[in-house]
Order: C-alpha cells, then structure tokens, then sequence
C-alpha cells in the first residue's frame, strides 16, 4: 500500500510513516550527492594543489639555472676584459722599449 492509498483510507498514521520514510531517503540521497560533490572538489583541488607545485619547482629551477648562467657570463666577460687589458699592457710595454731603444739610437 502506497502513500496515496493511506490518503485515499484516511489512513493518516500510515500517511505520516511513509512521509517520515521519505524525508529520511530524501535526506538520506542529499547527503551522499553532497559527500560524493565534496569528494569529487576534494580531488580537484589535490589535482590543482600538486600541479601548482610542480609548476612552482619547475618555475624555481629554471630561474635559478638562468641566474647562474648570467653570474657564469658575467664573470666570464669580466675575466675576458682583464686578459685582454693585461694582453694590451704587455703590448704596450714592449712597443714602449722598442720606442725608446729607437730613440736613444737616432740621439
């Protein structure tokens, strides 16, 4: 026998069982779809969370590889201009005595 049979029977104490029935299912269906939508954000956001890390590190590493790589040039190019000044000096030294040599020997 049906709710609608209860009503039709002015059997009001069945009525009422099977109202209370279904509000405990009904709550019963909106309890499980509102634990099965917070499991699926839940996973979501552990999804979301991890890649985030992920791009996080990715991100990090590859800042950190750029800026050593930029100290690495810098101290390259500085190392370079020394050898270079260094190399020019000596240069100059040496045409700076044959100048001199030449000189004393048209005196």
């Amino acid at each position: 026998m049906g709710i609608l049979n209860s009503i039709a029977k002015n059997d009001w104490a069945r009525y009422y069982e099977y109202l209370k029935m279904g509000r405990v299912t009904n709550n019963k269906i909106l309890k499980f779809e509102k634990d099965f939508m917070n499991d699926i954000i839940r996973v979501s956001d552990k999804r979301y969370t991890e890649k985030i890390e992920t791009s996080s590190q990715s991100f990090f590493y590859t800042i950190s590889i750029i800026f050593i790589l930029h100290i690495l040039a810098i101290y390259y190019l500085i190392f370079m201009i020394k050898k270079k000044k260094n190399i020019i000096k000596s240069h100059q030294s040496v045409i700076d005595n044959h100048l001199k040599k030449n000189t004393n020997k048209s005196d």
